[in-house]
């Protein structure tokens, strides 16, 4: 076998196995190749990972959820509003899968006053991390899907998509039915967050 200079140099090929190697080992700390997990394995702000879209898009693959619901001073329930904004339709709330944290901005723009579910998540550290969010609605069913792998999910907690005016979307984690329920109702609120 010859090469365009004539000569047959094995160390050529060596060269490129080696290189192709290291990029196959450095994919790990790559960001458009990270590292893989599994669903209910730890994540990265100390949570759990409860679902796994399949491919690192739009920065990011995996949803962890906080490892507690919100609590302050023994408060755990927290309503979807300040009283400012209980019929007010705050626009641009989604439902899909990754909506969450734009929601959570929308949300927290135009309505930051208090102990509301937003605020609460956008305050809200674990792990090192605070970019923890309240989940969409889509994404707060996923959460439902894996609760026996997360735990301590029990009750009715808040989504960030908004269903009119006056209510916005949540779940009961004991029957798994989603409602629609009045903004000033006091519900939990189980951030998470999206890497």
């Amino acid at each position: 076998m010859q090469t365009q200079s004539g000569v047959f140099r094995p160390h050529n090929i060596l060269r490129a196995l080696v290189l192709l190697t290291l990029l196959v080992f450095s994919a790990c700390a790559n960001p458009f190749f990270p590292s893989a997990y599994d669903i209910g394995d730890r994540g990265k702000g100390g949570g759990i990972i409860f679902y796994d879209k399949g491919r690192f898009t739009d920065g990011w693959r995996y949803l962890e959820a906080a490892p507690f619901d919100v609590e302050v001073d023994g408060m755990t329930g927290f309503p979807w509003a300040s009283s400012d904004y209980v019929s007010q339709y705050i626009y641009g709330t989604e439902t899909a899968i990754g909506a969450g944290k734009k929601n959570t901005a929308i949300i927290f723009a135009e309505d930051s006053y208090g102990l509301v579910a937003a605020y609460m998540c956008i305050y809200y550290s674990s792990g090192g991390k605070t970019d923890w969010f309240l989940p969409s609605r889509d994404e707060l069913n996923e959460l439902y899907k894996q609760r026996g792998i997360i735990g301590g999910l029990s009750g009715g907690y808040w989504s960030s998509s908004q269903y009119n005016e006056d209510d916005a979307w949540n779940q009961d984690f004991d029957n798994g039915l989603q409602y629609n329920t009045g903004k000033p109702g006091n519900l939990l609120v189980r951030p998470i967050r999206s890497f």
